[in-house]
């Protein structure tokens, strides 16, 4: 690619040539570097693909127009000359706000660089000055607009996978910044650590950062943990020789040689045992395996991701577990966010998963009241996204028609809702005082209570509630 010398400007200058304040994508970019030359010519670049360009070539300044101008995305050129430290200010940028995307580029190259761009908070890292159409894509997939273009590459364009993944459908801040991390990950060959509840999506985030990460074409090999009885862990991990014991009747490899070029999900990690956990340390810092009654070691090239709901901090505390392993697991860490942490995404989950099991079930599309959904939304979620699929999947079975409501929840979530909100009573207190108010007509009840007429007469039935006989219609 040229890079062409514009005649110069003030770094002032607010780039705005594209559709609208906001530019046709809908999206705005702060743009910070001391090379004016390069910087100049992508701004401009940029502002014919239809984004609005804000530039900068220091730190304070950059600092000063993204509290002005708010951008949707940030790119940081960090020099590889010492003229200008982009770490730094990716690192003061991220202290301020710790969801804005970033991008960092510098003429350097290197994993060292990506882990010390991704440690320091970037969401993404490319070379400066970035391949525009590369760069663009970039700066869709993390402003949340999408891939530009049909044509992008599964491994450069991971966000349109983790925004249709089940888990982190949504727009919470909290889930926004949980792909912006995936992303991060797919882009690098480190080790990750995965912690969440049960039910939030882990080993779907570790199979989605391998499969669009440089591994992607390799094996993806999960291993349960908590599932492996402890007498088999080491032959189960390592592999086995035939006749290393009573039963081993062949050789085989383990689960980390069946990684190999790929890469091996250690779920629960917590549950390893201790002595296994050294075995592990060993091969992860020496790059090979050796199979259980084998003299002979074998080369190991794997990526290794760990999950866990455990506090593994704690348990290092407590002996339990290796603080060497921790450290070697926790290179790169994403924390995912319980579902009562982001109850606005609980409609579009429900619509997701309505518009799913319809599709199995060959219905037409399923939907919620309104009065019902409130409710999802005002509950705790202890099993979190897998409970809410459950939970629909179970409704829909029971469902006689395709709005569905209070009634079509399974019987156990309906006991646990009236004690979370004390529902029953209190509800039909509600509807009695609303009748009694309009004189009892029905209709204008349910367009006070914001009911359908087909939801209030459900409510009726329920409650067994009759009108009185002075407002019963004559015969």
């Amino acid at each position: 690619m040229n890079w062409w010398f514009v005649p110069p400007e003030s770094a002032d200058h607010v780039n705005m040539r594209g559709e609208g304040a906001m530019g046709a994508q809908g999206l705005s970019l702060l743009l910070v570097s001391r090379d004016f030359a390069d910087r100049r010519h992508l701004s401009s670049e940029l502002a014919r693909a239809g984004l609005a360009v804000t530039e900068a070539d220091s730190s304070e300044q950059a600092l000063r127009r993204q509290e002005e101008c708010r951008p949707s995305v940030l790119c940081v050129h960090h020099s590889a000359f010492g003229a200008f430290d982009g770490l730094d200010l990716v690192r003061r940028i991220r202290a301020r706000d710790p969801l804005v995307p970033i991008i960092l580029t510098s003429e350097r190259r290197g994993e060292e660089l990506l882990l010390q761009a991704l440690r320091a908070g970037a969401s993404d890292f490319l070379p400066w000055p970035p391949p525009l159409e590369e760069f663009l894509d970039r700066v869709s997939a993390l402003g949340g607009e999408g891939p530009r273009r049909s044509g992008a590459s599964c491994r450069g364009m991971a966000g349109a996978g983790i925004r249709e993944a089940d888990p982190f459908i949504g727009e919470a801040p909290v889930i926004r910044a949980v792909r912006r991390q995936i992303l991060a990950a797919s882009r690098v060959t480190c080790n990750v650590l995965i912690t969440g509840e049960s039910g939030t999506g882990k080993e779907l985030v570790a199979e989605l950062i391998h499969r669009s990460g440089p591994r992607g074409q390799g094996p993806f090999v999960p291993v349960s943990c908590a599932a492996i009885p402890e007498a088999l862990f080491e032959s189960e991990m390592f592999g086995v020789v035939r006749g290393a014991f009573t039963g081993a009747y062949a050789s085989r490899d383990g689960k980390l040689k069946q990684a190999e070029g790929g890469t091996l999900l250690l779920d629960e990690v917590g549950e390893m045992p201790l002595h296994i956990q050294a075995k592990l340390l060993r091969a992860i810092e020496r790059k090979e395996v050796q199979r259980l009654g084998d003299h002979r070691t074998s080369r190991l090239d794997v990526r290794i991701i760990a999950a866990t709901n455990q506090d593994l901090e704690e348990l290092v505390r407590q002996q339990k577990f290796r603080p060497d392993l921790f450290f070697r697991l926790n290179v790169m860490r994403i924390a995912l966010p319980a579902l009562r942490e982001r109850p606005s995404d609980i409609p579009r989950l429900v619509a997701h998963f309505l518009k799913e099991l319809g599709g199995q079930t060959g219905h037409s599309r399923y939907s919620m009241d309104r009065e019902t959904l409130g409710l999802l939304r005002r509950y705790p979620w202890p099993g979190n996204v897998r409970e809410l699929r459950n939970v629909l999947e179970a409704a829909v079975a029971r469902a006689s028609s395709p709005v569905l409501g209070r009634e079509d929840l399974p019987p156990d979530l309906r006991l646990r809702l009236d004690q979370v909100e004390g529902v029953g009573q209190t509800e039909k207190d509600r509807l009695l005082s609303m009748l009694e108010a309009v004189s009892w007509d029905r209709s204008k009840a349910a367009r006070r209570l914001h009911w359908s007429r087909a939801t209030l007469y459900r409510k009726l039935a329920r409650y067994s509630i009759l009108p009185p006989v002075s407002a019963r219609p004559r015969r």
